[in-house]
């Protein structure tokens, strides 16, 4: 099995020359298949500390040459040249957004344990206010779902498969709706059994 290769300086001179010709010779590979299957104008200029003054220009000085000045004769607008900053400041977002996600799906997972050690009567120790809150809006969504489907089974027969399932969800339904209320009582919240008060 090949090990990965630690991204880092090679400190031997005569290490660091081979791995320098051959990753020159694989990005030229690579530059060349780009054109021929992508029918792109691609060059390179690598400027070797071991070569100063003499770098390598694929695919020949002529043709690199011609591409940078094609390339400085386009309009600004259209070069999409980023610097240092703003390629700091995109990628800084991206990532705020990846932990943001990442945050979501973790908290989600977070509450369905809580919510299952609920169901399973299970004691939760010291829970927050906020685990609790968002507790509640779980469970009330749950409760809505299970109502629906009361209504479905008062509307149709149904298989016995069917029947067995709503019956299952119901009395999951029932749980919830026990577990809510508990959480009522830390929240201060309206009970769910309590009909809306009149205007």
């Amino acid at each position: 099995m090949r090990m990965r290769l630690k991204l880092q300086f090679i400190e031997n001179r005569n290490a660091r020359k081979q791995a320098y010709k051959k990753r020159k010779k694989g990005l030229s590979k690579k530059m060349d298949e780009m054109c021929t299957l992508c029918a792109v104008q691609v060059c390179a200029i690598i400027n070797s500390p071991d070569h100063p003054g003499n770098p390598d220009i694929w695919p020949s000085p002529s043709e690199a040459l011609a591409l940078v000045e094609r390339f400085e004769a386009l309009p600004l607008n259209k070069k999409n040249i980023m610097d240092q900053t703003t390629f700091l400041a995109a990628e800084t977002k991206k990532q705020k957004r990846y932990l943001q996600k990442q945050n979501q799906e973790n908290r989600k997972l977070e509450l369905k344990v809580f919510l299952d050690k609920i169901l399973n009567g299970e004691a939760l120790g010291e829970i927050c206010v906020d685990d609790l809150s968002d507790l509640y809006e779980i469970l009330m969504k749950r409760v809505e779902m299970f109502e629906g489907l009361k209504l479905v089974r008062g509307s149709t027969s149904g298989t016995k498969d069917e029947n067995g399932f709503i019956k299952e969800e119901m009395g999951t339904a029932s749980m919830a709706v026990e577990a809510s209320n508990d959480a009522k009582q830390h929240l201060n919240l309206p009970d769910l059994n309590e009909p809306p008060p009149e205007e």
